[in-house]
């Protein structure tokens, strides 16, 4: 088995260059959105005006004319003791520590808009656009009395300042770059792997070898089977049967790596859907199977 050093290194490079796009597209998006949570947790406007409430600074805002707007049901509410109006699934927003901004689902099955930083302060609004506001301006009580008088000439409140550090919603980024950014990484490694050079099978009772298995006298080693990193040996012992398959796209010519069934699991092989041939390797006293690839499917039958 044979591999040419170009090869591997234009791969090797193609990797890097994919690694750093995607650690530069979520870098580039999430920074700004995180910045502006933080900007907008202390800046957004919540504005009576003689039309409409207009909500500023924040890009969820958005004007709601007066026809629009329930007042006669707007009140006080504490979400800390109010459990049907208390937010429990984020639909399209944000929610970091002292701050919730966008769409949310609630306890009640309503859809609601937030700008929330404290809890135990917020006004509710009922629209009949579908969704009702929770908000939360400085002077909450004196908000809901002008909302309900209405406005002659224009009133800003400002929204209460979340009591998280700006630099927290930094953190919160970079975590999220961090644990999203690790499975990506480590797929990438793992398939920088799969493309390195090897050499012909050596070691006592080795007869077969390549980059994803390694076939001796006595068993299976499969080099990339757990997620992210980590072999597996199954020795011959415990195996029932190995039958071979043809690889369709039904069959997961596309299954790269995991498992479509919760009973079938595949080793890793980013060259799987160029192959034709897999093997179901079934093992005994045991439900779960092994679907897997070699390179050159002759030489192991």
């Amino acid at each position: 088995m044979t591999s040419e050093p170009n090869d591997k290194s234009s791969a090797a490079r193609k990797l890097l260059w994919t690694a750093v796009v995607i650690v530069a597209a979520v870098v580039l998006v999430l920074v700004p959105v995180m910045l502006w949570l933080a900007w907008a947790s202390r800046n957004t406007q919540f504005v009576l005006e003689s039309q409409s409430l207009s909500i500023r600074g924040s890009m969820y805002g958005r004007a709601i004319s007066w026809e629009h707007l329930q007042i006669d049901r707007a009140v006080l509410v504490d979400l800390e003791t109010s459990e049907a109006l208390t937010p429990t699934v984020r639909t399209n927003g944000a929610h970091v520590p002292g701050y919730s901004e966008g769409w949310f689902r609630l306890a009640d099955g309503q859809t609601a808009l937030l700008f929330v930083t404290e809890t135990d302060r917020v006004v509710y609004v009922p629209t009949t656009q579908g969704y009702s506001l929770l908000i939360s301006p400085v002077r909450p009580a004196i908000f809901l009395e002008s909302l309900r008088v209405g406005a002659a000439a224009p009133q800003t409140f400002a929204i209460i300042p979340s009591r998280s550090a700006p630099g927290i919603f930094i953190l919160i980024g970079v975590a999220v770059l961090v644990l999203g950014g690790g499975p990506v990484v480590a797929l990438l490694w793992q398939a920088g792997q799969q493309r390195r050079l090897v050499p012909e099978p050596v070691g006592p009772g080795v007869i077969y070898a390549d980059r994803l298995v390694e076939i001796s006298d006595t068993g299976i080693r499969f080099h990339v089977y757990y997620f992210p990193s980590g072999a597996k040996d199954v020795p011959f012992e415990k195996v029932a049967s190995i039958t071979p398959f043809p690889l369709t796209w039904k069959t997961g010519k596309w299954r790269i790596w995991g498992s479509g069934d919760l009973r079938t699991w595949w080793p890793a092989d980013w060259g799987r859907p160029d192959r034709d041939v897999a093997y179901l390797l079934v093992r005994r006293n045991t439900w779960s199977r092994i679907a897997f690839t070699v390179e050159e499917p002759a030489k192991v039958e």
